[in-house]
């Protein structure tokens, strides 16, 4: 997906301005006067957009964080280590942005994980050495891209799950497509190449989102199904991910 750099640089100002990094537990971030303190997370979350305006905001800018990953990716191979950081902040910034505003622990979670990776290999990133010709080693760049999609995959799931429980088949529909192209862009960042099943989960999966997508007329069963499909593609993903950190 290709945005204009004017959006982009507005989408990030205007997550940049609300982001609440740095509160504590007991702090209400600033410039909130209106805050509700939810006494499982201990954070506070503000009393504002309902539910539905914060999913469609987010909805709104969820192709960003990919877009990110590459800057950083075609950064990192032309040498600009701290370019190449930079984004990598971004993108646990607007992760850490959803997180806050999500509305269960299987929805935040997958993010707030993938959010504490990307900062971890940004600060690696940064202190890089670059070889010869001007290159780096893109190889814990890959791997923390398709770990970040593996979170967007999860959260998504979670998401389009709870779409369907409600009945909203729009919102599922949408749901999916975020979905089936997170499940998509993580085996492509980890460089494994989809296989007939998965490619046919897929299409399958695209069929019925964008069905949905259009007017939330649709069969919930093959919505059911289609996210069931792709949620063994994540754990699939996953398992990989996590054989090649041993």
């Amino acid at each position: 997906m290709n945005y204009g750099m004017k959006s982009l640089v507005s989408v990030s100002a205007l997550i940049g301005t609300v982001l609440w990094a740095g509160c504590g537990p007991g702090d209400p971030p600033n410039g909130v006067t209106e805050v509700a303190l939810d006494n499982a997370e201990g954070q506070w979350h503000a009393e504002g957009p309902s539910p539905r305006v914060e999913r469609e905001f987010w909805l709104s800018i969820a192709g960003e964080p990919g877009w990110h990953l590459n800057e950083a990716r075609s950064m990192l191979t032309g040498g600009d280590t701290r370019g190449a950081s930079q984004e990598l902040v971004k993108v646990a910034s607007m992760l850490k942005f959803e997180a806050r505003h999500s509305h269960s622990q299987n929805e935040a979670n997958p993010l707030l994980l993938a959010v504490e990776e990307l900062r971890e290999v940004a600060g690696l990133i940064r202190k890089q050495l670059v070889g010869e010709g001007g290159t780096a080693d893109t190889r814990a760049l890959d791997r923390v891209s398709a770990r970040t999609f593996r979170a967007l995959g999860a959260h998504h799931l979670a998401l389009a799950r709870k779409s369907l429980e409600d009945g909203d088949g729009l919102m599922v529909g949408r749901y999916l497509q975020e979905l089936a192209n997170d499940v998509e862009r993580g085996f492509a960042s980890a460089s494994l190449d989809s296989d007939a099943v998965m490619e046919r989960d897929l299409e399958d999966a695209r069929m019925v989102a964008d069905r949905l997508a259009w007017d939330g007329d649709g069969d919930r069963s093959k919505a059911q199904a289609a996210i069931d499909k792709l949620d063994e593609d994540l754990i699939g993903l996953g398992e990989v991910l996590g054989s090649r950190r041993k």
